[in-house]
């Protein structure tokens, strides 16, 4: 508890009563919290472009990086290769293909 009362007390230091200071540690944190959540979201794979899709309706493809199960229609983006088409579900994948799509074809 005492360290968070020194804390408090530099905070209060910097930003000139002890109010502002709380008020500004808690959007830098909001902000470091989206900055997060949205930086790391895209180079993860996703199952929400199968949400909302009614059985048999559209045709489901692997990722040849992750094997996830993606809609064809839906999917983040596109690579052919040696005439075939390689779907991918987010944005890391057809990188990872193209430096070595050797690896990634079965």
């Amino acid at each position: 508890m005492k360290n968070l009362s020194r804390f408090f007390n530099i905070i209060k230091i910097v930003a000139g009563s002890r109010k502002t200071g709380i008020i500004v540690v808690v959007i830098l944190l909001i902000v470091i919290g989206g900055w997060f959540l949205f930086n790391n979201r895209a180079s993860q794979p996703t199952t929400a472009n199968l949400q909302n899709i009614a059985p048999g309706t559209t045709e489901l493809v692997a990722c040849p990086v992750t094997g996830e199960k993606i809609a064809k229609d839906k999917a983040y983006s596109k690579v052919e290769y040696k005439g075939k088409t390689y779907y991918f579900c987010c944005a890391g994948c057809p990188e990872k293909f193209m430096k070595n799509p050797e690896k990634y074809v079965k």
